[in-house]
């Protein structure tokens, strides 16, 4: 029996991250006896096989309303793909959509809307659990709220329960309560099939590297500017307090991998 594989699916276009050395770094340690294959899906519009066992779908940056000519269609099709492959055949190929990638799989099945921010977000934020969020076998495992590293210009909202119901997909998760803004709650998660999961927030973000990258005095300046000075002591605090994301950090990608079937499709 050969090893098993993941592939994640890259989808920062060749800019500056290190969402996808955490994504990694996490998996690994999840799964040490794996093998991971990345695949710069817009760059080489190269798309991982169905040999694989699962499928970890990054964030990255750009408009995700914009088709990007021939990679949106063919992600389009890959989705199809496997969503297809998960309802007629016994072993199932999950796959967890992270930010961007998840914004796009909204827009592919015509679930929901995607809409500019007013404001990007940048640091830690809670989550709010659903009944159908607080009943599913991974999100289900968090606090309601957890709090999550969230960090986007987009958003997916105005979710269409009738596609939704018709797909037989749930919406798990929404953004805070704001009585003060006058803004309909972002979508932060929705599973679109038993196997398939999307996510607004950033899972694979460690507490300490947030905490870093919010005191990093660019980013600082620009968090404060948007948001204002108590906003950002407030947001340290989050941060100090490791709890805060812990669940997230430490059960989402963990438990999204670990339930994955021993069974090993052969190289």
């Amino acid at each position: 029996m050969s090893e098993q594989k993941i592939a994640v699916l890259d989808f920062y276009k060749g800019t500056d991250n290190q969402e996808v050395d955490q994504l990694l770094h996490l998996a690994k340690e999840t799964l040490p006896k794996a093998r991971f294959d990345v695949f710069n899906v817009r760059s080489s519009l190269e798309f991982p096989d169905l040999s694989y066992a699962a499928f970890l779908v990054t964030g990255g940056p750009g408009d995700p309303r914009d088709p990007e000519g021939l990679f949106a269609e063919m992600f389009g099709q890959w989705l199809d793909g496997v969503l297809t492959h998960n309802q007629h055949h016994d072993i199932k190929r999950p796959v967890l959509l992270i930010c961007h990638s998840f914004q796009m799989a909204c827009l592919h099945w015509d679930l929901a809307e995607v809409t500019q921010r007013k404001s990007p977000t940048f640091g830690v934020y809670s989550v709010h659990l659903t009944d159908h969020g607080a009943g599913d076998p991974l999100l289900g495992q968090m606090g309601n709220p957890f709090f999550a590293a969230d960090f986007r210009s987009f958003q997916v909202v105005s979710p269409k329960v009738e596609v939704m119901e018709e797909m037989g997909a749930s919406l798990l998760a929404l953004e805070k309560v704001r009585p003060h803004v006058p803004l309909e709650r972002a979508v932060m998660a929705m599973r679109f099939s038993p196997h398939i999961l999307g996510v607004q927030f950033h899972p694979e973000v460690p507490p300490a590297d947030m905490r870093k990258a919010l005191k990093d005095p660019k980013r600082r300046e620009a968090f404060i500017q948007a948001n204002g000075q108590d906003k950002y002591v407030k947001m340290l605090k989050y941060l100090n307090d490791t709890s805060k994301m812990y669940d997230v950090y430490q059960k989402l990608i963990p438990g999204f991998l670990t339930g994955i079937k021993e069974a090993v499709v052969a190289s």
